[in-house]
């Protein structure tokens, strides 16, 4: 328990956590879900197996966009254990590049994905991809039910999101119930300044013009492909980090 308490008070000074083996349901693994929820970068290698090399498995999405194929090739590979000081230097240099580094400790981005039920493939695709690199994510299907509790919900969960995302197109602009997300999103947004800071981005996946007035006064980002609509998605968390 000393040594667990002294890792622990090291942690809160660190920049980044090596992960090497560890036991599983260990000390160790307590230390690395500590680590992820205070939002301090890991470099975990799997050559040792152990919670390390399931930490690795969780955050091979995330390890990806910051270090790369070469940067994930290398912590798989006992041989080239030397390039541990560059990839550190590289993950942190990055966070710090991007404002991530000034996350608060116990609070991480929570997405609100806004989509039409005739068209749930793009939204599909971003929580999917979200979800790979342990992003939170709301959205009616998981989190809603049915009935007259549905607003209070929604509501609810706008006060937990830091992003909200309306996936805009002809079928958007046709659903009252996602103007309603909308709506409620725009209403948070002006009204509960005591509440953790939301952005409320609209992605433009066709050409349909977007309709409410308040609306209108966002910044819409059009999207043509799925590759621009996960980078941009990436883009939006990332400037809306949330601070200390």
């Amino acid at each position: 328990m000393a040594w667990l308490l002294s890792q622990i008070a090291a942690l809160d000074s660190a920049d980044i956590v090596l992960a090497i083996g560890g036991k599983e349901g260990g000390a160790a693994e307590l230390l690395l879900q500590l680590t992820t929820e205070r939002r301090r970068p890991v470099l975990p290698f799997t050559f040792l197996g152990g919670v390390a090399a399931s930490t690795f498995a969780r955050m091979r999405y995330e390890l990806f966009d910051r270090l790369g194929e070469g940067g994930i090739e290398a912590l798989q590979d006992p041989a080239r254990v030397d390039t541990c000081a560059d990839l550190a230097s590289h993950l942190v240099a990055g966070r710090r590049r991007d404002g991530l580094e000034k996350l608060e400790p116990t609070r991480s981005p929570v997405v609100f994905i806004s989509y039409p039920r005739a068209r749930p493939a793009e939204a599909d695709f971003v929580e999917m991809n979200l979800r790979r690199r342990n992003i939170d994510v709301i959205r009616d299907e998981h989190d809603f039910g049915t009935g007259y509790e549905v607003p209070g919900l929604i509501s609810e969960a706008l006060h937990r999101a830091t992003l909200f995302i309306a996936l805009w197109c002809s079928d958007y602009a046709c659903s009252p119930w996602c103007c309603d997300e909308l709506e409620m999103a725009l209403d948070r947004l002006e009204r509960s300044p005591q509440a953790p800071p939301l952005m409320v981005a609209v992605l433009c996946l066709d050409e349909t013009r977007v309709v409410p007035k308040r609306a209108r006064k966002l910044l819409h980002h059009p999207v043509r492909s799925r590759d621009e609509l996960l980078a941009t998605v990436l883009r939006l968390i990332e400037q809306h980090a949330p601070t200390r």
